[in-house]
C-alpha cells in the first residue's frame, strides 16, 4: 500500500509506505507471566482442524509474556522439502506453502505447557468470484495428492543424499592399508552401492551445478524433479477454485505413474542393497547406513 502524503512548509515526502494487511486468519492470544504459566516452555504451539476434526496444519509463535498475533494462510501444510542444495526455483514452492483449503469452518487449539485453548473460525468465499463447493473440494484434493507425491519424492533424494554421503565418508576413511585390508569386502560392496545410488539419482535430479551460481538453478533437480514440482504447481496453486481440465488431469497421472515406478525402484532395488551392505557392516561392526523404511504414497490429503 503506497500513501502520498505533503507536508505544507516542509519538504514534500512524496510516497509513505505502509505493510498490507495480513493474508489469512490472523490469531491474536495472550500468554501470561511465567508466574501464571507455571513452567511451560517452548513456543505455543497451534492446530489447525477442520469441521470432522482433521488436521489442515501446525503452526508456532511466541512464547514470551504478552499479547501476540500469528497469521495462518489459509493452507494445508507444504510438501517436505529437500534437506541438501540450493532449492528449486518457483516462488510459492521455495515457501513451503501448501494448496488452499475449502471454505468453511475450522478449528484453531493452541497448546502451551498444560495449557489449552481452542476456537471456531471460518473462511468464507470470495463474492467476487463465486464457485460451488465441490470445485474448491476437488481442487484440494488433487492438491493434497500432488503435495503428498513430492513430500514422498523429496524423501527419496534426502535418503539416497544422505546414504551417498555416508558412504562417501566411510571409503575415504578407510583409504589406509591397514584399515582397507580388514574391510576390503564391505569396501567393494560400499563402492557398488555408491555406483548404483549414483545412477539412480542421475535420473531424478542433476547434481553436477554451481550451488551458488544463480542461472544455475535452471538446471538444479532438472529431470524428473522439475516435473512433479510443476505438476503440484498446477494443481496446488493454478487452479485456484477453477476446474481442472482434460490435460491438466492427464499430466498428473502420467507423472503419478513415473513417480511409482522411481518409489518401487527403490523399495525393491535400493533398499535391499542397502540392507545387504548394513548386514555385512553389521558383522564387521562397523557403522551401518541410516535410511529407514520403505517409502509410501499417501492417498489421503491430511495430516
Amino acid at each position: 500500500m503506497l500513501i502520498r502524503t505533503h507536508y505544507s512548509g516542509h519538504p514534500a515526502v512524496p510516497y509513505y509506505a505502509v505493510p498490507n494487511a495480513p493474508q489469512g486468519v490472523v490469531i491474536s492470544y495472550f500468554v501470561g507471566t511465567a508466574r501464571q504459566v507455571k513452567k511451560a516452555t517452548g513456543p505455543v504451539r497451534f492446530t489447525i482442524d477442520n469441521s470432522v476434526g482433521k488436521t489442515v496444519t501446525h503452526l508456532k509463535g511466541p512464547s514470551t509474556p504478552g499479547i501476540h498475533a500469528i497469521v495462518w494462510n489459509m493452507r494445508y501444510r507444504g510438501p517436505r522439502t529437500l534437506d541438501f542444495g540450493a532449492q528449486p526455483a518457483g516462488g510459492f514452492l521455495n515457501r513451503s506453502f501448501g494448496p488452499m483449503v475449502v471454505p468453511g469452518t475450522y478449528r484453531v487449539i493452541a497448546r502451551h505447557g498444560s495449557r489449552q485453548s481452542e476456537v471456531e473460525t471460518r473462511v468464507e468465499e470470495d463474492p467476487r468470484d463465486p464457485v460451488t463447493l465441490d470445485i474448491w473440494q476437488e481442487d484440494a484434493r488433487l492438491g493434497l495428492i500432488a503435495r503428498n507425491e513430492l513430500s514422498a519424492f523429496n524423501t527419496l533424494l534426502n535418503r539416497l543424499q544422505n546414504v551417498r554421503v555416508q558412504l562417501t565418508h566411510f571409503i575415504g576413511r578407510n583409504r589406509r592399508a591397514a584399515q582397507k585390508k580388514r574391510v576390503a569386502t564391505l569396501l567393494e560392496h560400499g563402492r557398488s552401492l555408491l555406483k548404483k545410488i549414483k545412477s539412480f539419482e542421475n535420473k531424478l535430479y542433476n547434481p553436477a551445478i554451481q550451488r551458488n551460481a544463480p542461472e544455475d538453478s535452471l538446471h538444479f533437480l532438472a529431470r524428473f524433479h522439475r516435473g512433479i514440482t510443476t505438476a503440484y504447481a498446477m494443481s496446488a496453486f493454478f487452479l485456484a477454485g477453477r476446474a481442472p481440465n482434460h490435460r491438466m488431469l492427464a499430466i498428473l497421472q502420467k507423472t503419478r505413474v513415473h513417480l511409482r515406478r522411481v518409489i518401487a525402484h527403490y523399495n525393491l532395488k535400493i533398499r535391499p542393497a542397502i540392507a545387504a551392505y548394513d548386514a555385512l557392516a553389521w558383522k564387521l561392526a562397523e557403522p551401518t547406513l541410516f535410511n529407514g523404511g520403505p517409502i509410501h504414497l499417501k492417498k489421503r490429503g491430511h495430516e
